[in-house]
């Protein structure tokens, strides 16, 4: 949450990055409608994220209801 004063990131698992790699690579094929070599505006983004952030502290309390651990953590000045 915004409210927690920690910092807000859109964080993305690895797996998934790993698996939006795939769409994009095969969008370089000759035969795709989206390659980079067949014209002007055939380009694609993809957006890995989900469009809203999660504080530091949410990623913390999803850790512990994952694991059942209590992680202990220490708040500190900003860089």
């Amino acid at each position: 949450s915004f409210s927690d004063g920690t910092c807000v990131r859109d964080y993305l698992h690895v797996l998934d990055l790993a698996a939006g790699h795939l769409p994009a690579l095969n969008a370089l094929d000759d035969n795709s409608s989206f390659s980079p070599w067949t014209g002007a505006g055939t380009l694609k983004a993809y957006n890995l994220g989900k469009g809203h952030g999660l504080s530091v502290l949410d990623i913390l309390e999803a850790m512990r209801g994952a694991t059942g651990f209590d992680y202990k953590y220490e708040t500190v000045g900003r860089r």
